[in-house]
């Protein structure tokens, strides 16, 4: 898991995790710690 996965990986990724935060599925409490990790990574 400590390789770094690819750009489109990432993309869709990020992509997602915007469209599921706008429909307000995830409560932001709990990916908002998560977010900035996984665009980090």
């Amino acid at each position: 898991m400590h390789s770094i996965p690819p750009p489109k990986y990432q993309i869709q990724l990020t992509s997602y995790s915007w469209m599921v935060l706008k429909s307000g599925i995830i409560v932001d409490h709990e990916e908002r710690p998560n977010f900035p990790s996984v665009i980090a990574q």
